[in-house]
């Protein structure tokens, strides 16, 4: 498109004019237009005697002001909406650093940026990503995000003044420089001004690594005398979170949330700024508090702005934000000092290990994008065609000639924009703004003409002058339509600089007959018209909001420490997700966060906390994550989420030629026998034959073939085995097992552990398990060994139950006894007690009673001993230290003097488990060594474990083996579960070989 200058006597002469400046003249003729409206109103009314002071001020009133910038934002909404590009997916450069793909921070850019129809590029630095690397960095991109690891990447790359107006970094290298560290903390704006106050400690900047302390008396505040009434017992230091979108001019937004310490708690707290200032200072006073922080930030960030007034570029970085985080200390009265300023979100006073760090920070970032990128204005590079009508600009019937001029006598008070004629000569509604038309130095004559209108390949014109004097760059046509758009925007975000006060305001206003409006005072006015706006609806928005429920029961982002790397990346639709951590790994800590505070968040069940430390069994674990609805007395579930975690087994180096035999008795992670040694060391074995064991509690250790043994991770743990001292536990092989096992009752009384050794026994006895069940009750199996054999199971001790509620020891023995009768007074009833760390010698005293009463005092009792659990950190359970497990030890050990004492069977599962206590499987008490698995139909148990064992000698009990082959009595009934768990095997099988020793 061509513009046509006309000069007398000459020939016309052409001029290049891009698109985009043609709207920047109509712009201006329409800010140009409601001035001399805004004029043409105050001469009629100058008989009016409400507004004869106003107008002999030249100041008009503000609802007149209110009226005008209306009707202008309407111009620009409208110019906005003809402009906007367009165009298909854009291009976002995030720049990682030593930040993992796992972080939450990390998967919020590419969700919410995704969301926004934003193609995502990751990298780690600037000079490893492809797209940075030509054109001084600033090729092909809308949009750069700089982690804090990579910002001095971006900096050392991005050509800050060789972008384009529609680029956008979130840094403003300006501001960062301002707030560094000019030496021993003092800020760098503070070297460039001299004589100036400000409502901050000059040693304010630099590393903030160290946690900030609050002064614990009012003596503490800066020299200042700000406004306020004092409140004597009040000292707080408040984080607030400012977004800063233009330095020149200053446009700033504080969020809505803070992070508030006081020296009443010791811990900080993320809450709303305004809440925390209603608590303190009362309904009268919170206001002007919130004035006070405003006005505190605003001053200093104009300082930092006038530091640094460079001569700007052409191409400076319009869109360019900085997210800054204020330190302000509360000491008495309502005006602030600012302590600390940081070019980053900063949440040291919050706690880590709840995740409200993490979870605050997203949630400003997450608020920040859809502020900043939600409709973003874009420009088309070709905003009119030539195909255009002028009427697609508003202008439909608006009239301009060359050479026209609007004298000072014209009234444009009662004339719609839209109906304004400013010449004789008429530009058509028909007529096209086609490469041969052109509007050439057209004048507005007398006070309000625009002359010699140039339009430069810039994107600026010049020769503005006159009353109105505003020249509308493409830059700041830019960031009005971006300010605009935020201001109509719900969000957390509020406007802190330029200052909507009053006084600012009215002082403002009375420019407008002076200088003439500046882009500053634009931003002011459509500042003021949003607030004003938004403070009639606020009361109806807050009554709504206090009467919301879970309307929108999804999860914003599941937090977990060690992080997650979830498959597939977390989206709040979508339910279920896959993970692996290492076997290293035993417990997460997890906290989902819902995307609506009317929502609640439970884990596992209706009741369950909303953050939890969860065991991670071996194999597979599933959390279940429920948002409820809590309105009601019972919680109604809304969504439910689940995550499978998949823990790795111990890594394993198979054995194919020499290696050496290793044992250990414990882990050196939980030393529960201090005088012992711990981890791998080596083993020699007997050169004696080695006899069978008498007992089942004869000490021992487990057996690992390694390529050293002083590197674990050179073992082949499929073989790791346990092996007793000096003797051996033989494997019970089915027949002989099934023919000792003939008339003879076995009955089970104790926990999940306990019921463990009961399945393994039934499926080894059976050559299937088709029935199983999580019981907490009492179970009777009559048809086990072709209906030879019984098997009977009572669970104890029953927590879940009230205290005054719950059957006693004896109770649960003596139903169990009643239940499985008739029973014989011989070693063909077995008795089978115990389990994780109840028991105790009181429990073996009472079971010598009761079965003295009972006439039951021949059969065979087994002891199984305590074993390993409720060692790690978990919500909701008792947790053990150090020295209570080192406790349990010595308990052990009584536990088995005095179950020889009168003449009982012990297995001792302590010693077993204590050595591979990280080898639990699914519960939260990290003490179950077992689990039941289905199996497909095609698969035996027989299959399930392996039987091979090539690098150990025969008397060592593997935690590997498994029956003999067990097909030859399943026939068509093949089993439908299997018990998995090495560790529970092992211990099972010495039940078993003392049960049916070989010499019977």
């Amino acid at each position: 498109m061509r513009c046509l200058r006309a000069s007398a006597g000459m020939f016309p002469r052409r001029r290049c004019c891009s698109g985009p400046l043609l709207l920047v003249l109509v712009a201006a003729v329409m800010l140009m237009v409601a001035r001399t409206r805004l004029r043409s109103g105050r001469a009629q009314h100058e008989d009016d005697d409400d507004d004869d002071e106003d107008v002999r001020s030249g100041k008009p009133s503000d609802g007149v002001l209110m009226e005008e910038t209306r009707k202008f934002i309407t111009q620009l909404q409208r110019l906005h909406t003809n402009t906007q590009v367009q165009s298909g997916r854009r291009l976002v450069v995030v720049l990682t650093g030593r930040q993992l793909v796992s972080d939450t921070e990390v998967q919020l850019y590419q969700r919410v940026l995704q969301q926004l129809d934003y193609q995502v590029h990751m990298s780690r630095y600037a000079e490893t990503s492809s797209l940075l690397r030509n054109h001084h960095g600033v090729g092909g991109w809308s949009l750069l995000l700089c982690l804090s690891s990579a910002e001095r990447s971006c900096l050392r790359r991005i050509s800050f003044s060789h972008l384009q107006p529609q680029q956008r970094v979130n840094l403003m290298p300006g501001l960062m420089e301002a707030f560094s560290d000019a030496g021993s903390g003092l800020c760098q704006l503070f070297t460039h001004l001299s004589g100036s106050e400000l409502p901050m400690r000059r040693h304010a900047c630099g590393s903030t690594n160290h946690k900030l302390h609050i002064p614990h008396d009012s003596a503490a505040s800066d020299s200042h005398s700000p406004v306020g009434a004092p409140l004597p017992g009040l000292v707080a230091m408040v984080n607030v979170y400012v977004l800063v979108t233009s330095l020149r001019p200053l446009t700033s937004f504080l969020h809505d949330i803070s992070v508030v310490t006081t020296n009443q708690e010791g811990k900080g707290r993320p809450t709303k700024i305004m809440d925390f200032l209603l608590q303190q200072f009362g309904q009268t006073s919170s206001h002007d508090a919130l004035g006070q922080v405003k006005q505190v930030i605003g001053e200093v960030l104009h300082a930092a702005a006038s530091t640094n007034q460079r001569a700007e570029t052409p191409n400076r970085c319009v869109l360019c934000y900085q997210l800054l985080t204020f330190t302000l200390l509360f000491s008495g009265l309502i005006t602030p000092v600012i302590i600390q300023v940081d070019a980053d979100l900063t949440f040291s006073a919050l706690s880590g290990e709840t995740f409200d760090q993490q979870i605050t920070k997203d949630l400003i970032l997450e608020d920040s994008l859809h502020f900043l990128l939600a409709s973003q204005t874009h420009l088309s590079e070709t905003h009119l065609s030539p195909e255009t009508h002028l009427s697609e600009t508003h202008l439909s019937e608006t009239h301009l000639s060359p050479e026209t001029h609007l004298s000072s006598e014209t009234h444009l008070s009662e004339t719609h924009l839209s109906e304004t004629h400013l010449s004789e000569t008429h530009l058509s509604p028909e007529t096209h703004l086609s490469s041969e038309t052109h509007l050439t130095e057209t004048h507005l004559s007398s006070e309000t003409h625009l002359t010699e209108t140039h339009l430069t390949g810039g994107g600026q014109y010049g020769g503005c002058r006159g009353t109105l004097g505003v020249c509308l760059s493409e830059e700041e046509l830019l960031l009005l339509l971006q300010f605009q758009r935020q201001m109509k925007m719900p969000s957390a975000f509020q406007l802190l600089y330029p200052s909507t006060s009053s006084s600012s305001f009215s002082s403002s206003s009375s420019s407008y007959s002076s200088s003439g409006l500046t882009v500053s005072d634009l931003l002011l006015r459509i500042g003021r018209y949003y607030e004003l706006q938004r403070s009639h609806s606020d009361g109806r928005q807050q009554t709504q909001a206090a009467e919301g429920v879970c309307s929108d029961p999804h999860l914003r982002q599941i937090y977990t420490d060690p992080p997650l790397t979830l498959v597939p990346p977390f989206s709040p639709r979508v339910k279920e997700y896959w993970a692996e951590v290492t076997f290293d790994t035993l417990t997460v800590r997890i906290r989902p966060e819902p995307i609506s505070s009317a929502c609640r968040v439970h884990l596992d069940e209706h009741r369950g906390p909303r953050m939890a430390n969860i065991p991670v069994g071996l194999g597979n674990s599933r959390i279940s994550i429920l948002v409820t609805d809590d309105g009601e007395p019972e919680p109604v579930v809304m969504t439910i989420y689940t995550v499978h975690v998949y823990r790795e087994s111990q890594p394993s180096l198979p054995m194919f030629g020499d290696h050496v035999t290793c044992s250990f008795l414990q882990d050196c992670g939980l030393l529960v026998q201090p005088d012992q040694s711990c981890g791998l060391e080596s083993f020699v074995w007997s050169q004696s034959p080695l006899q069978t064991c008498s007992s089942g509690h004869e000490p021992g250790r487990w057996v690992v073939p390694c390529l050293s043994c002083s590197d674990n991770r050179t073992c082949d743990w499929r073989e790791v085995a346990w092996q007793p001292d000096g003797c051996y536990h033989p494997l019970v092989d089915r027949p002989l097992l099934q023919d000792c096992m003939t008339d003879r009752k076995v009955l089970f009384l104790g926990d999940s552990t306990n019921r463990g050794m009961m399945y393994f026994l039934a499926e080894r006895l059976n050559c299937s398990l088709v029935n199983w069940e999580r019981a907490h009750s009492t179970l009777l199996y009559r048809k086990l060994n072709q209906g030879r054999s019984l098997i009977g199971y009572s669970y104890y001790p029953q927590f879940w139950l009230d205290r005054k509620l719950r059957p006693t020891f004896r109770q649960a023995l003596l139903q169990l006894l009643h239940r499985s009768r008739p029973l014989q007074n011989s070693h063909l009833t077995v008795l089978v007690v115990g389990g994780v760390q109840w028991l105790n010698t009181n429990h073996l005293e009472t079971v010598r009673e009761v079965l003295d009463r009972e006439s039951l005092s021949r059969i065979l009792v087994v002891v199984k001993s305590l074993g390993m659990g409720f060692h790690l950190p978990v919500d909701g359970i008792r947790s053990l230290s150090l020295r209570e497990i080192q406790h349990l030890h010595q308990e052990n050990s009584n536990i088995i003097t005095r179950a020889k004492h009168h003449g009982y069977e012990v297995i001792d599962t302590f010693g077993i488990t204590m050595g591979r206590y990280k080898e639990f499987l699914q519960g939260r008490c990290a003490c179950h060594f077992h689990e039941v698995e289905k199996l497909s139909s095609s698969e035996s148990p027989g299959d399930a474990t392996s039987t091979t064992n090539r690098t150990r000698p025969e008397p060592a009990l593997s935690s590997q083996s498994a029956a003999p082959n067990t097909n030859q009595e399943a026939g068509p009934n093949v089993s439908s579960y299997h018990v998995r768990g090495p560790v529970n095997q092992v211990y099972s099988e010495i039940l078993l070989s003392r049960l049916c020793p070989r010499n019977t």
